[in-house]
Parts: structure tokens; C-alpha cells; sequence
């Protein structure tokens, strides 16, 4: 949900916007259950004035799990394929490609004054051989109108 800021008698005004995002890593020996962490960094973000209602924003994201070590299976189990003790670093990166639309009653943009963006993992679920990874992306959004 947008959130506005509306200062009367000033024609700066904000806008934040958070979008999620969901992204799928494929890893060889991740079993499900199993606590993998995963870390995300904001490479870059550039926005785009479209329209005066509308900015395109186009944000990178470089996302890399830890490698991990894999207890070995305690008793007496017979195994015919080979699993691997350590599941190894994976990276990948994840372009977000997203127009925000600023709602009816918020003013039409002038001219854009700042930005900034972050992004963050909100969850990590793991799979057979798969990791998903969820986050959000939250854009803040300073303009002058035109009043």
C-alpha cells in the first residue's frame, strides 16, 4: 500500500511505495526444511519520470546463499546415490522492471527532487534442489508539483 505526504502551503511532496518480489534459486543437495541463509544487496536503481502520474523505476538485485556444511547421517543407512556433505555458495542476481502510479488524489510530479530504494528478504524457503527467495523492494520518492 503507497504511502503519501502532504505538506499544505509546500509543493514538495512524498511518496513511498513498497513492492514484493519472489525469485527462485536452483541448488543442487538443498533439501526442504533445511535453514539456508541468503543475503540481498541493491546493486543499482534508476528511476524514470514517464508521465507526470507515472515513474518507472528499474532496480538490480544481487542475491547470494552462504555455503553450508551438511551433517553427516548418523546409523545405518544404505545409500546408492552420492550426496554431497556441503552445499555449495550460489549467487544470482534479479532485475525488477516496475511502474509506479501515483494515486489520484496526490498531485502530478514536476519534477523529481530524490529518491532512494531498499531491498530486503522477507522469507527463504527451501525446497528439493530449490531455494525461494521473497522480498520487498521499498522506493521512496521526493517531488515538486506543480501548485
Amino acid at each position: 500500500m503507497p504511502r503519501i505526504t502532504y505538506y499544505p502551503g509546500d509543493a514538495v511532496h512524498r511518496f513511498t511505495d513498497n513492492r514484493r518480489w519472489s525469485y527462485l534459486i536452483k541448488l543442487p543437495g538443498v533439501k526442504a526444511g533445511l535453514k539456508i541463509p541468503v543475503s540481498c544487496r541493491l546493486i543499482e536503481c534508476k528511476q524514470q519520470l514517464v508521465t507526470p502520474r507515472r515513474v518507472r523505476v528499474l532496480a538490480s538485485i544481487d542475491l547470494t546463499s552462504a555455503e553450508v556444511e551438511l551433517q553427516p547421517a548418523t546409523g545405518a543407512t544404505v545409500r546408492w546415490k552420492v550426496t554431497p556433505s556441503v552445499i555449495p555458495k550460489a549467487s544470482a542476481f534479479l532485475t525488477i522492471n516496475h511502474i509506479l502510479n501515483l494515486p489520484k488524489e496526490q498531485p502530478a510530479i514536476a519534477r523529481l527532487q530524490g529518491f532512494t530504494a531498499h531491498a530486503h528478504i522477507s522469507q527463504v524457503i527451501t525446497m528439493r534442489d530449490r531455494l525461494v527467495v521473497k522480498g520487498n523492494l521499498v522506493i521512496h520518492i521526493k517531488y515538486k508539483s506543480r501548485l
